[in-house]
């Protein structure tokens, strides 16, 4: 059995999601340092998505220290306050990504709509998983974490060579999702003897976003919608 919230777990809690952080934070600085980005066109919603996604990156790497000290009961208040923040950053993220395809800064718009739906969908399952499983501390603080590490997607999106890449650009993307994920269950592997079930769930919703949006992207319906963004 995995202990709810040992020394060990904690600090690979913290790692990951500080990582995270890091990746966010170097990925979307990289996009502005080379120049892809025009701060005086910027709307006011992405800088608020911007502060709501920093928001929950610092809480995910503060939370999990939390559960293993006499913390919990603040631990469970900003729980809360991170499940506001994930629906506006859902909510946020998807209007942003409509504002772009309309203004013809993502082709083509089907892919790039459906790649943000499914991230979104993802990240909004692993975290009402979370809420669900929030009475065994094991399957809460991996299925927050791999919540977490999904967000680094559009991050990756902008570090890796994505011209260069092609159509393998979403597979790379993944890849480098899953890596985060591997490190926890590395660390399970090694300290518990077995690798905890919530790892698996959220590998898997970062396994089937790339295969699943090309096709579902090209679905009639869904493509003459995107089109008329």
């Amino acid at each position: 059995m995995h202990a709810p919230a040992n020394r060990s777990d904690t600090q690979i809690f913290v790692r990951i999601a500080a990582l995270c952080l890091g990746i966010n934070i170097f990925g979307f600085g990289l996009n502005a340092a080379l120049g892809r980005v025009d701060s005086a066109a910027l709307s006011p919603i992405l800088y608020i998505h911007a502060l709501l996604f920093v928001a929950w990156s610092v809480l995910a790497v503060v939370q999990p220290s939390l559960v293993a000290r006499p913390n919990r009961m603040t631990h469970r208040k900003l729980g809360w306050t991170m499940m506001v923040l994930a629906v506006a950053m859902g909510v946020s993220g998807l209007w942003i990504t409509i504002a772009a395809i309309s203004a013809g800064r993502m082709a083509p718009a089907n892919i790039f709509m459906m790649i943000n739906i499914l991230t979104v969908a993802g990240f909004f399952g692993l975290i009402a998983a979370a809420l669900g499983f929030r009475r065994k501390m094991a399957w809460h603080s991996r299925l927050m974490i791999s919540a977490t590490i999904l967000l680094t997607g559009p991050a990756w999106a902008r570090i890796l060579p994505m011209d260069l890449l092609g159509p393998a650009g979403l597979i790379a993307i993944s890849a480098c999702v899953l890596a985060l994920s591997a490190w926890g269950m590395i660390h399970d592997r090694r300290a518990h003897g077995r690798i905890h079930p919530a790892w698996w769930w959220g590998a898997s919703v970062a396994t089937l976003i790339g295969p699943l949006a090309p096709p579902l992207a090209f679905i009639p319906s869904f493509a003459d919608w995107a089109a008329r963004i």
